[in-house]
């Protein structure tokens, strides 16, 4: 969940990475780029660029979306 819109939320799977914008009454398959690989962990974390979502994933490495938000201080 997006800390900074709770409407926002991220699932992962075997099957990829799914978005709902709008708390979780409709889902789609994430278009960012993230191929569809198993995904084993999700973390959303905030630095110097605002917040990220990185996932983890079975044999294709790690990956990072920027989401926007308040950089760290």
């Amino acid at each position: 969940m997006n800390p900074d819109n709770p409407s926002n939320l991220w699932v992962a799977g075997d099957l990829g990475l799914f978005v709902s914008m709008d708390g979780g009454a409709s889902w789609a398959m994430d278009a960012t780029g993230l191929p569809v690989v198993p995904i084993n962990h999700l973390k959303i974390a905030r630095d110097s660029r605002g917040l990220a979502l990185y996932a983890f994933t079975h044999g294709r490495g790690l990956w990072r979306a920027f989401l926007g938000g308040q950089p760290k201080q």
